[in-house]
């Protein structure tokens, strides 16, 4: 998913009639190594499929997030390092 970056700006009379400030507003652009950008294609049942979609309707979250924390959770339990998020 991209980032939505909206620009506002401010428009003062200048000399030459031109706008003099942009400034940007919204959320700061994440620092490239907090960017998630690799995937991974997970080939389910159609019920298993129905499981998750419904658990993230119930808990509000993505099915993507669901599939990621549990996993790296899993890991965790068996040792393996993950990275310190939430």
């Amino acid at each position: 998913m991209l980032p939505l970056t909206l620009l506002f700006t401010l428009s003062s009379p200048s000399e030459d009639n031109t706008m003099t400030t942009t400034k940007r507003i919204g959320r700061p652009p994440k620092k490239p190594e907090d960017l998630r950008t690799a995937g991974i294609l997970v080939k389910m049942t159609p019920t298993e499929h129905a499981a998750i979609m419904q658990l993230a309707r119930q808990t509000g979250r993505r099915a993507g997030e669901i599939m990621r924390t549990g996993a790296l959770q899993k890991a965790k339990r068996l040792g393996i390092r993950t990275p310190a998020r939430n």
